[in-house]
């Protein structure tokens, strides 16, 4: 599962809470917070770049583990953050 989360979100400690919760129970969860943008960025992609970015990396993350297979046994939490250069 792949969880996008804005930095400026009423609602992220929430997002990140429940991608823990799906870790913790075994479940393949990747968290990517995009600092600087807030919630409702992904709709975005004509004025952000950050929203570019977010589309782009979510269509990546679905071609890589829709054409993998089943998901590993072992998967763990993995977080990212994405901060301005």
């Amino acid at each position: 599962m792949l969880v996008v989360s804005a930095e400026v979100d009423p609602l992220r400690s929430d997002y990140e809470r429940f991608a823990t919760l799906v870790a913790c129970a075994g479940g393949e969860v990747e968290v990517r917070r995009y600092d600087g943008v807030a919630h409702g960025f992904f709709t975005e992609v004509r004025t952000l770049r950050k929203a570019r970015q977010a589309v782009a990396d979510t269509a990546h993350f679905l071609r890589a583990h829709l054409l993998r297979g089943p998901v590993r046994a072992d998967a763990r939490l993995r977080w990212e953050t994405y901060l301005d250069s």
